[in-house]
C-alpha cells in the first residue's frame, strides 16, 4: 500500500534535514581540530577581509567596511570567547556531539557551537559536612561523635559531579564514615573510646584514602579532609559520671572531716560534706583563675571549718 503524499513529502523533508545535520556536524569535526584562538582569529581575519571588500565595492567606503566589522565583532565575540568566574568551573555543551568541555577559572576561547548554560556554572569552593552521630562501645553506654568531612568539585570530574546532587554525595560519605566509626567504637569499651581518638580517626581517614571507586570516580569530587573532633559519653551517661565524681568528692570530704573530728558519725560527717561542696561551688568562681593551689586551699579550709 502506497503511502499519502504529504506522509511522503514529510519523510523527504526529515531526510533532507537529517542529511544537512550531518554534513554541519562533520564541518564542526573538521574545525575542532584547530585550535579555538587559531579558528577565532581565522574567523576574525575572514570577517574583516569580507565586510572589507563589501564596503569598498558596494558601499564605496573602506571606512564603512570597518565599522560594520566593528559592528560584527561587538556582537559575535560573546559567541568565540567565555569568561567564568572565579572559584568557579563551567561546562559547556557541543550542540552537535553533546561533549561536555569543562573550563576554569580566567578567560578562554570556544567554539561558537559550545553551549553556555547559566546552570553549567559550577561553584569549586570547599564544602564542609558535620555529622554528630553515636554508637553503642563495647560494654554498652552510648558514644556521641562529632567528626566532619570536606570536599570540593573536581574541574577535570564536572561532569560526572553535575550527575549527581549533593544529597547523595553527602550520603555516600556520611555511610563510608558511618561505618568504619561503628566498628571501631564496638571494639573499645566505653572508658577507652576517649583514650583511643586519635586511633580512631586515623581509621576513619584511611577508610577514606583506600575508598574504591575513589571519590573523583565516584562523584567527580575531591576529598580536602576527614576529622574526628570529638568522642564523648552521650548526656544522660555523663549525667551520671558527673555525679559519681560528686560522690567522690563528698567522700573525701567526709573523710578530711572525721579525720579532724572523729567524734562526728559517717552520716553527719556526710551531710558537713554536702554543704561544704555546696559552699565550694558557689564560690569557686572567686579563686577562678588562682590555679589549682588556690582551689585546693578553699577546699582544705572549708573541710576544717574555716570557709567562712
Amino acid at each position: 500500500m502506497n503511502k499519502p503524499a504529504p506522509f511522503q513529502a514529510h519523510n523527504s523533508a526529515c531526510g533532507a534535514e537529517r542529511k544537512v545535520m550531518t554534513w554541519i556536524k562533520n564541518v564542526a569535526q573538521v574545525f575542532e581540530k584547530v585550535e579555538k584562538f587559531t579558528f577565532s582569529l581565522i574567523c576574525s581575519v575572514t570577517a574583516l577581509i569580507i565586510l572589507v571588500v563589501l564596503g569598498t565595492t558596494i558601499l564605496g567606503s573602506l571606512r564603512l567596511g570597518l565599522i560594520a566589522w566593528c559592528v560584527f565583532m561587538a556582537l559575535s565575540v560573546s559567541k568565540f570567547l567565555v569568561s567564568v568566574p572565579e572559584v568557579t568551573g563551567l561546562l559547556t555543551i557541543n550542540i552537535f556531539s553533546g561533549k561536555l568541555i569543562p573550563y576554569g577559572t580566567g578567560l578562554h576561547f570556544r567554539y561558537p557551537w559550545e553551549q553556555v548554560k547559566e546552570g553549567n556554572y559550577i561553584n569549586l569552593q570547599v564544602i564542609t559536612e558535620d555529622m554528630s552521630e553515636s554508637y553503642p562501645a563495647q560494654d554498652g553506654p552510648e558514644m556521641i561523635l562529632k567528626w566532619s568531612f570536606q570536599y570540593r568539585p573536581y574541574l577535570n570530574f564536572l561532569e560526572r559531579y553535575i550527575s549527581a546532587d549533593d544529597n547523595t554525595i553527602k550520603k555516600g560519605f556520611k555511610d563510608v564514615g558511618s561505618s568504619i566509626l561503628s566498628a571501631n567504637i564496638a571494639g573499645f569499651k566505653a572508658g577507652n573510646c576517649k583514650k583511643n581518638q586519635q586511633a580512631i580517626e586515623k581509621e576513619l581517614k584511611r577508610e577514606f584514602e583506600e575508598m574504591k571507586p575513589t571519590p573523583e570516580e565516584l562523584y567527580g569530587t575531591e576529598l580536602v579532609r576527614v576529622s574526628l573532633a570529638d568522642v564523648d559519653y552521650e548526656p544522660t551517661v555523663q549525667a551520671v559520671r558527673a555525679s559519681e565524681q560528686v560522690a567522690a568528692i563528698l567522700r573525701k570530704i567526709a573523710t578530711a572531716i572525721r579525720k579532724d573530728h572523729p567524734e562526728i558519725t559517717q552520716k553527719d560527717a556526710m551531710n558537713a560534706a554536702m554543704i561544704i561542696h555546696g559552699k565550694i561551688q558557689k564560690n569557686v568562681v572567686e579563686v577562678e583563675g588562682h590555679g589549682g593551689e588556690a582551689l585546693a586551699a578553699l577546699l582544705i579550709a572549708m573541710s576544717r571549718g574555716g570557709g567562712k
